[in-house]
């Protein structure tokens, strides 16, 4: 019965290692794609309602940013899990898993009531100009309400990944991103709800995933068995939780950060330029999205061979993602350089929007063929207890680089500084990436040195 009810945990243990990466990370990344296709979808649909509209909606996508941020920090929970299910800790795993879960949800009532009390001062902050105020206040005052499922869809979805059951998991995002397709042009131009209307679109596909997720947990289909009203809100759990949270969450929010500075600097150019990265970054976020998706997979795999101590699986896992997410991401570069043109003409017609927008997509292009290795070794640190390096890799890409680029760049370059800012900031930490790699292969084969000729001298003893 119980090899039956968890035979995810028994593929993760036993089957090829290509094989289960492939069973995890492509629905996974279908999800996560689906995801991203119907933000850009949004986009296009804002997009033709105007460049002050589609500014609206740019200046509010930070909040969406921070929102999956927090998600994070309560999805590396997943991870742990992971650790747990590997060393077949099934009690914990389930008091754990509660915990987290409803944490999250009491956090994402918080933030959304927070949003909705102060709206005026949190818009005007994310860089809301006197034209498109009105239209930034009107589409967060829905979208506020969405963030809570977002929040608690995001938590859970990471969950989902922690016992392998990624299949569902897409499944509940496609229902999300198909519905969110044919909802937006019917609340907008059916309904005459504007901009209103695409808000009111995110908000009832992420309520069907939502639904969903609590359908699977009532049925009790997963390894972990999810009780809300279990609450035990013990130490451990959440230091745990923390250790691969905390890293994803400051990555995620730094990311939201920047995109704000980002905004903030575009609109002393104007509407276009704030439009233009708004398109270049939903793109983007096709690419960056399928990566998160397969490397997803790849983390609760590491996780659980971790905590099974199965560390020639974990290695096997590094070199096969490493291979398959770089050959992707080259792909991704070439096409978005040779077609920047007519991808961003799709959202918006208005010539200095484009002007701008190909730039950015083309910059971007350039140094997006690293993506995977950058996703891969941070994932990788924070999943195999090496979370200092994995730390500073998530802190690196969007903070600590980025955020003082932007500044100087501007300074220097102007316009075309901010839209350089970002690709100089990942071929920045893809060379980071590769010292800390060498630095760890190194302290690996000191260690391997130590353990061999201890052996010896047990022998000669």
């Amino acid at each position: 019965m119980f090899m039956q009810e968890n035979s995810k945990l028994i593929m993760m243990e036993k089957e090829e290692v290509w094989k289960v990466l492939l069973k995890l990370g492509i629905p996974t990344t279908i999800g996560m794609l689906v995801a991203a296709l119907f933000v850009s979808v949004d986009g296009y649909f804002v997009g033709n309602l105007g460049k002050v509209q589609m500014a609206a909606v740019t200046v509010a996508s930070p909040l969406t940013y921070v929102i999956t941020g927090i998600g994070l920090l309560f999805g590396g929970g997943s991870v742990y899990i992971a650790k747990l299910l590997g060393e077949k800790n099934y009690k914990k795993a389930n008091d754990a898993g509660s915990a987290i879960m409803d944490t999250s949800i009491i956090v994402g009532f918080v933030f959304s009531a927070i949003l909705l009390i102060f709206l005026q001062p949190i818009v005007k902050f994310l860089g809301a100009t006197d034209t498109d105020m009105v239209y930034a206040k009107e589409y967060c005052s829905i979208f506020a309400i969405s963030l809570f499922f977002n929040l608690f869809n995001v938590t859970f979805n990471n969950m989902l990944a922690s016992e392998g059951a990624t299949m569902y998991s897409m499944i509940a995002m496609l229902a999300s991103g198909i519905s969110n397709v044919f909802l937006n042009p019917v609340f907008i131009y059916t309904f005459h709800m504007g901009i209103r209307g695409s808000a009111t679109a995110t908000l009832v596909a992420n309520l069907i995933t939502t639904c969903m997720y609590l359908y699977y947990i009532a049925a009790k289909k997963g390894a972990v068995k999810y009780n809300f009203l279990n609450f035990k809100p013990v130490r451990e759990y959440y230091i745990e939780t923390a250790k691969v949270g905390v890293p994803l969450m400051f990555f995620q929010l730094l990311y939201s950060v920047s995109l704000i500075i980002t905004n903030v600097l575009a609109s002393s150019y104007g509407d276009a330029c704030i439009a233009a990265i708004g398109i270049e970054t939903r793109v983007t976020s096709l690419g960056f999205m399928a990566i998160s998706g397969f490397t997803k997979g790849f983390q609760s795999f590491v996780g659980f061979s971790f905590g099974a101590k199965a560390f020639n699986r974990v290695k096997s896992a590094k070199n096969i993602t490493l291979i398959l997410t770089t050959a992707f991401c080259l792909v991704c570069s070439i096409l978005m350089f040779a077609f920047a043109k007519p991808v961003v003409s799709v959202f918006n017609s208005d010539s200095q929007v484009v002007s701008i927008g190909i730039k950015a997509l083309r910059y971007y292009s350039i140094t997006f063929i690293g993506m995977g290795v950058i996703m891969v070794y941070s994932l990788l640190f924070l999943a195999t207890n090496q979370v200092k390096y994995g730390g500073i890799i998530c802190l690196a890409r969007q903070g600590l680089i980025l955020i003082p680029g932007l500044f100087i760049l501007k300074v220097v370059l102007g316009m075309q500084g901010i839209l350089l800012a970002q690709p100089i900031a990942d071929a920045s930490t893809v060379v980071l990436i590769i010292f800390l790699a060498y630095k760890v292969s190194k302290k690996e084969k000191e260690l391997l040195l130590q353990q061999v000729k201890i052996y010896h001298e047990k022998l000669q003893n």
